[in-house]
């Protein structure tokens, strides 16, 4: 239901969880595939296969159902470098700018020591304590 929906969703867009791969050169188009996809996620374009990885519920009927091993299951390799890396672009490009450190060493005051006791007893409540078990613990 909508619970494998989400999950599919979600689990396609990581790099290392199975997905369906076919091989087009292998592909007849013979449309067995799509038939026989519980949730549609084979299409036939151009007497080709396509596979949409996010609504695809792991299933592996289609790989079963294909005559002709156009399609496998398979995960992304670990050891495999990333298309972007290959291409030179920076996940984390270096910044323009500089990080300037200052911390000037004051001496906390009364007032940076106290305590808001309203906010204590609002966060508490918010925590799901009562408003009496709040107070009998701060009377303590």
């Amino acid at each position: 239901g909508a619970i494998d929906g989400i999950v599919n969703s979600l689990g396609s867009r990581f790099r290392n969880t199975h997905r369906i791969r076919v091989a087009k050169e292998r592909c007849t188009g013979c449309n067995i595939c799509a038939r026989n996809c519980m949730c549609g996620a084979i299409k036939m374009v151009d007497k080709i296969a396509t596979v949409q990885q996010s609504s695809c519920m792991d299933c592996h009927e289609c790989v079963d159902v294909c005559d002709w091993n156009a399609i496998e299951w398979t995960t992304a390799s670990r050891n495999k470098t990333p298309k972007r890396i290959k291409k030179g672009v920076e996940i984390f490009p270096e910044p323009d700018w500089q990080v300037l450190t200052y911390s000037p060493r004051l001496e906390p005051t009364i007032e940076t020591r106290s305590i808001n006791w309203a906010r204590v007893v609002n966060a508490s409540i918010l925590l799901g304590f009562t408003v009496a078990v709040a107070a009998s613990v701060l009377i303590q």
